[in-house]
């Protein structure tokens, strides 16, 4: 990403690092340009997906393995960039008719998974459960994170929870 970063030269870009400890991952031989808009599928599935980006993400692999004992299977996509969306990547999960989760350790509204609700408005795609998972606009008392997301139901097991509810209710909705 910084790479990308350094590389791009038509105007404004920001890059977020994370607070605390950061999740390591193999470093390419060769560093190489991301292409700007583009999310990465981390986990395939078939019952609903998990968009998210950076912290979250591992909160995400953990949900999904949970659900995984439950024999449902999620995908999960690196929304590491959250402007530009990803929009062809959406389209096709849209297309599908599956839940979308978003999970961002971002206050809700007019975060990210509102941006992810508002293409979709405005691609006139109606269809699909949306569920968001982050930091309500609320008045967040002073603690250590891992305390301060349990307290807000940012946890593995609340993502598990929201997801396999909302892949029941599409179940149920496709039964109609």
């Amino acid at each position: 990403m910084v790479k990308t970063a350094i590389d791009y030269d038509e105007g404004p870009i920001a890059l977020r690092f994370p607070r605390g400890n950061g999740y390591g991952v193999p470093m390419d031989e060769e560093l190489h340009t991301i292409p700007i808009g583009t999310w990465e599928v981390l986990q395939e599935g078939e019952d609903a997906t998990i968009l998210t980006f950076g912290p979250t993400i591992p909160m995400a692999f953990s949900a999904a393995e949970q659900l995984k004992s439950q024999g449902k299977n999620v995908a999960i996509v690196n929304a590491r960039f959250i402007k530009p969306m990803d929009t062809n990547l959406l389209d096709e999960l849209f297309s599908k008719g599956k839940p979308i989760i978003t999970i961002e350790e971002a206050v809700l509204a007019g975060g990210f998974g509102s941006g992810v609700m508002e293409y979709a408005e405005q691609v006139g795609h109606t269809g699909t459960i949306f569920e968001r998972i982050g930091i309500p606009d609320d008045y967040i008392e002073h603690g250590s994170v891992d305390k301060l997301l349990v307290e807000i139901h940012m946890t593995p097991d609340h993502v598990a929870e929201v997801t396999a509810a909302a892949i029941q209710q599409a179940a149920e909705r496709a039964r109609v």
